[in-house]
C-alpha cells in the first residue's frame, strides 16, 4: 500500500505541474516566469513536511 500511495503522489505532483505550466503558458507568460511558479510551489510543498514534523524551516536550512 506505501507504495501504491506514493505512485499516486509522484503522478499527481506531475499533473499539477503541467497543468500549472499550461496555465502559465495560456496567459502569455514568459518560461522564466513559469519556471518560478513551478520553483515556488515546489518550495512551498517541501516545506510543508519538515514543519508538520515540529522542525522550524528557513533560508538556510531546518532546525529543531
Amino acid at each position: 500500500m506505501p507504495l501504491l500511495s506514493l505512485l499516486v503522489v509522484v503522478v499527481a505532483l506531475g499533473m499539477s505541474l503541467v497543468g500549472i505550466f499550461r496555465v502559465a503558458s495560456g496567459m502569455g507568460s514568459g518560461i522564466v516566469l513559469k519556471i518560478l511558479l513551478v520553483l515556488l510551489i515546489l518550495n512551498s510543498r517541501a516545506t510543508r513536511f519538515p514543519r508538520e514534523a515540529g522542525y522550524t524551516v528557513g533560508l538556510m536550512g531546518a532546525s529543531r
